[in-house]
């Protein structure tokens, strides 16, 4: 069963239907199912545990109902070194994933209709793992396409339907409730979606159908009917209507848009221009839906090259790209598992 209520993921903003969360039965159509190779076909069994401690980039799998996790040097038709997957996951239609980057502790938010639950799985999880669950009567969220994890390990949800963020205490988990909301008029907030902090703990909201601010900038524990103390928006800015956002390692905010990446300065406000763009036909891009960073300052894009083909990839380009120019490595085919992923996550 699917809420056709919902937004829909990037596509109203981005124009491209076939990437609603909430439209995927007629996404995918009666037998149109990616086939992966068998090998990858039973991941709990065939990826029992973490095999090193080397950093990886994970994403999530809204149709696979799954989480997978690639070495950073992974490359081409890969498989990917950690999925964590299977009925004990209680992963159902996966579409947001954040991580605790001091504990290594996954955060994930089902996308599936009356299953919009919070999952939290321990550091080094794969196969058919059992996770904690943050959800019941006291967590008010009702729609979720958002998390991000303080400094502090606190959690933050964005709830597009009641205009709000939720955050959530250090190792909340059960039928617990939010110790901060940012709602209200004041807030701005219209149809909060992906976040990210930066280095001095500031709150960055992807806003999406928000023309007139599309980036909103809150302070550090800003709570209640709080103005953001700044916002990115207006025709220079090249962003109508954006999912997530990522700050890299000096303070950049790289945003996804339909048909490309866009990069502002450390700080940027209001109607400013971005001081690099990736976009062309060197650059593989079709519709980035959500991007990414490691400690590289490397930037990753999920994309969605061909929707009635089921064809993806998880393109990433090295920290200073600009312009029409080819990613450093592009993932993608049937070994990869990569079909409507999203949140590329580096820990």
């Amino acid at each position: 069963m699917y809420d056709l209520s919902r937004p829909c993921r990037p596509v109203a903003l981005l124009a491209l239907a076939a990437l609603m969360s909430a439209c995927s039965a007629a996404r995918y159509g009666a037998g149109l199912v990616p086939t992966p190779d068998t090998a990858a076909a039973a991941p709990g069994a065939a990826y029992a545990t973490q095999p090193d401690t080397a950093p990886l980039t994970y994403t999530v799998s809204y149709h696979f109902n799954e989480i997978t996790g690639f070495s950073l040097t992974a490359n081409g038709n890969a498989t990917p070194s950690v999925v964590v997957s299977g009925s004990n996951t209680k992963l159902n239609q996966p579409d947001a994933l954040a991580i605790d980057r001091s504990s290594g502790t996954l955060f994930v938010a089902n996308g599936a209709y009356q299953d919009r639950r919070i999952l939290i799985f321990p550091k080094g999880s794969s196969g058919n793992v059992t996770p904690k669950v943050l959800g019941g009567s006291n967590v008010p969220v009702q729609n979720t396409e958002g998390l991000a994890v303080d400094a502090s390990g606190r959690l933050y949800v964005s709830d597009y339907t009641a205009k709000a963020i939720y955050v959530f205490a250090a190792g909340a988990s059960g039928n617990t409730a939010p110790i901060r909301t940012i709602v209200g008029t004041a807030t701005g907030l219209v149809q909060p979606f992906g976040m990210a902090f930066d280095s001095n703990g500031h709150l960055y909201v992807a806003q999406g159908h928000d023309s007139t601010a599309p980036i909103e900038e809150f302070a550090a524990n800003a709570n209640g009917n709080v103005a953001p103390i700044a916002t990115i928006g207006g025709s220079h800015t090249k962003l109508l209507g954006i999912f997530n956002l990522v700050l890299d390692k000096h303070d950049r905010i790289i945003v996804p848009t339909a048909g490309s990446i866009e990069v502002f300065a450390a700080g940027a406000h209001g109607n400013v221009s971005p001081v690099a763009t990736i976009k062309g036909s060197n650059t593989t891009i079709a519709d980035v839906t959500t991007v990414g960073t490691d400690s590289n300052g490397s930037i990753y894009g999920t994309n969605a090259i061909n929707i009635s083909q089921l064809k993806f990839s998880l393109i990433v380009f090295d920290s200073n790209a600009n312009g029409n120019v080819a990613p450093a490595r592009i993932l993608s085919g049937s070994h990869t598992r990569i079909v409507d992923n999203f949140y590329p996550t580096t820990y």
